[in-house]
């Protein structure tokens, strides 16, 4: 097998696991299509409103804002609201979910507008060589905010890291990755990747877990001159 041969696969397989990384939030999961890795999982935004629906085995409703592990808001993140919006979600969960060290997952367009809000609104910070701003005023460090391109700009999340699976197969020989001559023609070959991959919470109770849900930043439009 010549190296350039070697070096398409790679990149084929490359590109394979990036479309499951953009599709980590947003992927539904179903069985009868074959050939697009946003319908081969259910991602984390999925999960949480198939929880919200009682789609799950005890066909019971486990996430809402009853239960303490939703935050609802009619409002979608701007350069002038970001900061309240992102602090009303943190204050308003549980306080012992709040005393754990966590992780708040937010759009990457979100954490931008809340970086320009508080700079805005409380100015550059002097001890910082550069503006980043990761945490929350008054959470003493115990939120870490994570922002993600993979994730659409109307969710959020916090909870612990260790709350949150991403499953693999790579201890068995279930998972492989093979190049096959071409059925269609005697220049190319297939690349065929059987891979293994879910995701999961280990819990959703509001004590470890909560989710945000808001409007979707709207797309810029660009006006013409």
């Amino acid at each position: 097998m010549c190296l350039y041969t070697v070096l398409v696969a790679s990149l084929k397989a490359k590109e394979l696991w990036h479309k499951v990384y953009m599709n980590a939030f947003t992927a539904k999961f179903d069985a009868t299509v074959k050939d697009k890795t946003s319908a081969g999982f259910d991602g984390f935004k999925t999960i949480v409103e198939k929880e919200m629906e009682g789609e799950n085995l005890m066909k019971t409703v486990t996430v809402s804002e009853k239960l303490g592990n939703l935050r609802k808001v009619e409002d979608y993140f701007t350069p002038e609201n970001a900061v309240d919006l992102l602090e009303d979600f943190y204050w308003s969960r549980d306080e012992f979910l709040r005393s754990q060290q966590t992780k708040l997952y937010l759009s990457s367009v979100a954490y931008y507008y809340y970086m320009k809000d508080y700079r805005g609104t409380f100015g550059a910070l002097p001890y910082n060589d550069k503006f980043v701003k990761r945490s929350i005023d008054g959470a003493e460090g115990k939120v870490e905010l994570v922002p993600l391109d993979n994730v659409p700009t109307d969710f959020m999340m916090l909870t612990p890291k260790s709350n949150v699976f991403c499953l693999f197969n790579q201890k068995t020989k279930d998972e492989r990755y093979l190049l096959t001559e071409s059925k269609s023609n005697h220049y190319d070959v297939d690349f065929i990747a059987d891979a293994f991959y879910g995701e999961q919470f280990q819990q959703v109770e509001k004590e470890v877990f909560s989710a945000w849900m808001g409007k979707p930043i709207p797309t810029p439009t660009v006006s013409e001159s």
